[in-house]
């Protein structure tokens, strides 16, 4: 069901599954075309976060705790989480601070609202569900929402920014 569900997602953004991809994305790619699109990568304290990114200044942070080796896995999930918030800010267009939520643009191109959610939440794991409680403006916590559901998903991920971002190649 998942795969299933993903791949109708990946056709509303014209992306290639990982099923259909002949090379999976690495993180080293993910990291080229960020910074092809002018994404200004940094590691340091990201205000206490494992990252951050700002839509002003285009920046994506990672800490710098997470380049040991015990952290692999979180420095990945952490990369990816934020590279979504990058396709939103995109999808906004990157010369501002806006931000679009992919649900949005499901729904510009058909997507039925209530299955994306769902497809979104069932994707979400539990260890999230607190802290996004806590976050009290509904827009940001939508857009926290799909980037914790995909970071596991580089090769969608890594898609969804090269097609979000088609328009602000340097």
């Amino acid at each position: 069901m998942f795969k299933r569900t993903l791949a109708a997602l990946a056709a509303t953004f014209m992306l290639a599954t990982s099923a259909q991809a002949t090379v999976p994305a690495t993180r080293t790619d993910l990291i080229d075309l960020l910074e092809s699109i002018g994404i200004d990568l940094v590691h340091g304290e990201c205000n206490g976060m494992y990252g951050s990114y700002n839509t002003l200044h285009n920046r994506l942070c990672v800490n710098t705790v997470l380049f040991q080796a015990s952290n692999e896995h979180d420095f990945e999930d952490t990369l990816v989480h934020e590279a979504v918030h990058v396709a939103q800010d995109c999808l906004a267009g990157l010369d501002n601070p806006s931000m679009m939520s992919l649900i949005t643009r499901a729904i510009e191109v058909g997507i039925n609202e209530q299955e994306f959610k769902k497809f979104v939440i069932d994707n979400l794991e539990e260890q999230y569900y607190a802290p996004l409680r806590e976050m009290t403006d509904p827009r940001v916590r939508d857009l926290e929402v799909e980037a914790y559901a995909f970071e596991d998903e580089i090769d969608f991920v890594y898609d969804l920014v090269r097609k979000s971002c088609a328009n602000n190649w340097n």
